[in-house]
């Protein structure tokens, strides 16, 4: 056998990454814990109880039948340690009658979207510490989120994923080894007061990745990696001038609770200033709106104070709203 113990490793734990020390490390899944979105990262990844734009089927799906637009989103960070992390993405409400208000009966709402990341320059070495060659993963989370609401306060939403990891030329005869899985997340989101909305979602319930691993090892087999649950509950709430504050709060398992906060405040209809806290650092950032040709758009920017990377993380984001 070519590969060592040490990829083997890097296998099962590759893309822990730089949530390591922030979610459960070592355990699959990781890019799907980093957050999304300029704007979310920028407010400490405090949005459950907020969404409704085009990153919601990530963060509530729940909240889609709340949105008063279409919007397509794409999101790009800018990492250390050779890591990509992308997105693209549309998401829209659906009204099932004429009047355009957000308490008609049955509203709906769906979303789509692409999430890509990966690691380049892995440095393979045998098991006397010999090169053998240079190796990258990519992950990929393939969703689908829809929501209704059966009362013209509260909605409930699921997204359906499809996960796969890939190794490229990483068997013998330079092949790639690939995994595959399907997982869910349940959300709720209500506005019980016209400044005030909540949100519950349950993420990665049953999501796994089986690896056929038959051309790793001597023998053929298969081995399993469940991605960790999570409860996240959060609220936002609407201040003066238009600012709005958010918290959130996280369980699982393997780390207990944990919290997040964060704000953001617009100028007139040309800047909003945002900054949070992500459990244990600071993150801010910023987006600019604007419009092209009929339609409004914002371009944002998300700077993350992690610490156990070699420099800190930076996100932009472009959303289109119809």
């Amino acid at each position: 056998m070519k590969k060592t113990i040490l990829l083997v490793g890097i296998l099962f734990g590759i893309y822990s990454q730089s949530v390591v020390a922030t979610t459960p490390g070592g355990q699959a899944g990781g890019f799907l814990r980093m957050g999304l979105g300029a704007r979310a990262i920028a407010m400490g990844n405090a949005f459950t109880g907020l969404a409704k734009d085009g990153f919601a089927g990530y963060y509530n799906p729940a909240s889609l039948p709340f949105m008063d637009h279409a919007e397509l989103s794409f999101s790009f960070g800018n990492l250390s340690l050779d890591r990509k992390h992308n997105f693209v993405g549309f998401s829209t409400y659906i009204q099932p009658g004429a009047k355009d208000t957000l308490n008609d009966f049955m509203r709906a709402g769906f979303a789509f979207g692409i999430i890509n990341a990966g690691v380049g320059n892995i440095d393979g070495r045998d098991r006397n510490g010999q090169h053998t060659g240079m190796f990258s993963n990519t992950e990929n989370a393939f969703y689908f989120s829809f929501a209704m609401k059966p009362l013209p306060f509260l909605a409930a939403g699921f997204s359906a994923k499809i996960v796969n990891s890939r190794f490229p030329t990483f068997l013998n005869n330079d092949k790639t080894l690939s995994a595959s899985g399907f997982g869910l997340d349940f959300g709720l989101y209500a506005k019980p007061l016209e400044r005030l909305s909540v949100g519950v979602v349950v993420k990665d319930i049953k999501t796994k990745y089986t690896w056929n691993t038959e051309g790793l090892w001597d023998k053929a087999s298969t081995t399993v990696n469940y991605f960790p649950t999570f409860l996240r509950m959060g609220a936002a709430y609407q201040l003066p001038f238009r600012s709005t504050v958010t918290a959130d709060a996280e369980f699982n398992e393997e780390q207990g609770w944990r919290f997040y906060f964060g704000s953001e405040i617009p100028y007139r209809d040309l800047l909003v200033v945002r900054a949070g806290y992500n459990s244990d650092r600071l993150t801010f950032g910023f987006g600019v709106l604007f419009k092209l040709w009929k339609y409004r758009g914002e371009v944002s920017y998300a700077y993350d104070s992690i610490s156990i990377t070699p420099a800190a993380e930076q996100y932009f984001s472009w959303r289109i709203l119809f």
